[in-house]
């Protein structure tokens, strides 16, 4: 394996950028497209131009509901072996013009992911895309 092998190029990127934080998402950014990607991912498209495959698990992972999140303290309740690796969504509904909701194979349904949230997923979670 060399250094420049997509392996290892993707795992040095892993290490060396730290996530976007809630400061950093670009105003008023909002998905103009959600679809499948593939088998285990998302496909997020932005405003920005900018496009995202996202992994299923790590979108169901980071709902931001308070069955999966503590009201008054912010941490998180769910834990990461708590969600199946082959959850999948079943549906995907716009809550005003604010936020998504999503419908998923493991019965869950009440989180709302805000556009900002979404891209902050798509950002430190996903692959970007060139579309």
């Amino acid at each position: 394996m060399t250094l420049d092998s997509p392996l290892v190029s993707s795992q040095f990127r892993a290490m060396t950028q730290a996530p976007v934080t809630r400061n950093q998402v670009p105003q008023n950014v909002v998905p103009v497209q959600i679809d499948r990607y593939s088998e285990r991912e998302m496909l997020l498209k932005f405003n920005t131009g900018e496009a995202f495959a996202v992994p299923f698990f790590e979108i169901r992972f980071v709902c931001p509901c308070a069955s999966c999140v503590d009201e008054n303290t912010g941490k998180r309740i769910l834990k990461r072996e708590d969600v199946a690796q082959d959850v999948r969504p079943t549906g995907v509904s716009l809550v005003g013009r604010y936020a998504v909701q999503i419908q998923w194979s493991d019965l869950h349904s009440t989180g709302m992911y805000a556009f900002d949230q979404l891209w902050l997923i798509a950002k430190n979670t996903g692959k970007a895309l060139s579309l």
